[in-house]
């Protein structure tokens, strides 16, 4: 596709919509009739449009292959980001820069180019343009004149777990490493020293703590009985002899 194709030609070739023909063409283009003619020449010699004669009816207009495929990178482009050429254009535009031309000579990039960042601008509603007489003049929107003062637009940052705790949101959880999952998974939990979220594991009940201890050998059992008997023979005999003796005494 030419490089000589600039924004004029890119916004004209726009307003050829299916049924539209040479004669209605100016009108399009707030144009006369013979500077509408001139302009679909130029879209004809850089192979945009093609022009049929139908005598004695109306002569229509065909937008090319060629033509077809710069609208599609037109409207491509259109949904690209802010960058910093469109910046200084609207810049340069803020300076009273208001035609393709001008503004060509003061950022230097190729028409082409240019054609596509001021669509783009303009679909972004950053400028807008208007159409007269076979030219074409560029305005900035109230956007447009906001952006040249403030600068690039600021990208939002994605948010850290710790602001989105202090900003009162739920804070995202970290990835583990594989050694502290290893861990989580042996002893049967999942819970983090800093994870909030996580409940502590229920303290074990009464009963349960009797079961899980050890129950007392047998044989220890059996020594105490054997103990506890002869304390009761031996206070039984201390307590019999005490009274036998208590009787005999004159």
């Amino acid at each position: 596709m030419p490089d000589e194709i600039n924004f004029f030609d890119l916004v004209t070739l726009m307003k050829i919509k299916p049924g539209i023909t040479v004669e209605r063409y100016g009108g399009l283009i707030n144009s006369s009739f013979f500077d509408g003619a001139k302009v679909l020449g130029t879209l004809q010699q850089k192979k945009l449009i093609s022009l049929s004669t139908a005598m004695p009816d109306q002569n229509p207009i065909t937008v090319t292959d060629v033509g077809k495929q710069l609208i599609t990178e037109a409207d491509d482009r259109a949904n690209q980001e802010f960058d910093h050429l469109d910046l200084e254009i609207l810049v340069q535009v803020s300076k009273g820069k208001s035609t393709p031309e001008d503004l060509g000579k003061t950022v230097n990039v190729r028409p082409k180019d240019l054609a596509m960042h001021l669509y783009r601008l303009s679909k972004q509603d950053y400028v807008t343009y208007e159409l007269a007489s076979g030219t074409v003049n560029i305005m900035l929107t109230e956007k447009g004149f906001s952006q040249s003062k403030t600068g690039m637009p600021v990208k939002p940052q994605p948010q850290t777990a710790q602001q989105a705790v202090a900003a009162g949101g739920p804070a995202t959880a970290l990835p583990q490493p594989p050694e502290m999952m290893a861990m989580q998974q042996a002893t049967g939990g999942s819970r983090t020293p800093n994870d909030p979220n996580s409940s502590p594991a229920a303290a074990p009940t009464k009963e349960e703590t009797n079961a899980e201890a050890p129950a007392a050998p047998p044989s220890h059992k059996r020594r105490n009985t054997i103990i506890i008997f002869v304390v009761l023979v031996a206070i039984a005999a201390v307590g019999y002899l005490y009274y036998t003796h208590a009787i005999t005494i004159p």
